[in-house]
């Protein structure tokens, strides 16, 4: 990260113990507490998602559906893919790490129509890699089809949904290669990295915005293409 608190925190002191110089550190805000406890609960959560060892039997049948073998598990979880069996498990998992459940629910990591049984979750990574929201696909009969978090709460909003690009994190590292590609959905991005094509991010289920736009100008992408279903 070059900007925020993290800057300070990660990026900053970790140059510091690398060339051995001494930094000093001045109290944090309430305001900067309270977002570094953010970004590391939406951090924990991921790892809560993607910490399966095998699929549930509605998860696998939509893996098979969408042609991602065992062999692809491995990728899947290093995309932050996986689902929440038991809501009430993801919730004390969370709070063993410190943090308070009306913090969660202020940071919308209550939302029991993204981490319902029966959800294959997208975790939804910034263009460091840190994770700030989540997705679901419903596997059942009943309810929305698409489960999107639009945001992180107002004190604090990490997520911006109109704002995010999914993948983006993992096609910056091949931004030389050639051109991105906007995808519609998180599968169509995930499908194509599978098979080993990295330049791929989707839109979150929303349109393609201005400040999407910008964000990609910010990284310097000025060659897309559209691949909208």
């Amino acid at each position: 990260p070059l900007t925020g608190t993290a800057f300070v925190t990660e990026t900053l002191e970790y140059l510091a113990e690398m060339f051995g110089v001494q930094i000093e550190h001045e109290e944090l805000t309430e305001e900067q507490v309270y977002e570094l406890d953010t970004y590391r609960a939406y951090k924990y959560a991921a790892e809560f998602v993607s910490s399966w060892d095998t699929p549930t039997e509605m998860i696998a049948a939509e893996f098979t559906k969408r042609q991602w073998s065992e062999e692809d598990w491995v990728k899947l979880k290093e995309m932050g893919v996986g689902f929440v069996a038991d809501f009430k498990e993801f919730r004390e998992h969370l709070k063993g790490r410190g943090f308070s459940a009306s913090f969660l629910d202020d940071i919308d990591l209550g939302s029991k129509t993204i981490f319902a049984h029966g959800n294959l979750i997208y975790t939804i990574k910034d263009e460091y890699g840190r994770p700030v929201g989540f997705a679901a696909r419903n596997l059942s009969d009943t309810g929305s089809k698409f489960v999107n978090q639009r945001t992180t709460g107002v004190k604090c909003n990490i997520y911006q949904k109109g704002k995010r690009l999914y993948n983006l994190n993992h096609a910056l590292r091949y931004k030389s290669e050639g051109p991105l590609y906007i995808m519609e959905g998180y599968s169509d991005v995930i499908s194509s990295n599978l098979r080993g094509f990295n330049r791929s991010v989707a839109i979150c289920g929303t349109a393609l915005t201005n400040d999407h736009l910008l964000c990609l100008k910010e990284h310097g992408i000025y060659n897309v293409v559209l691949c909208l279903d």
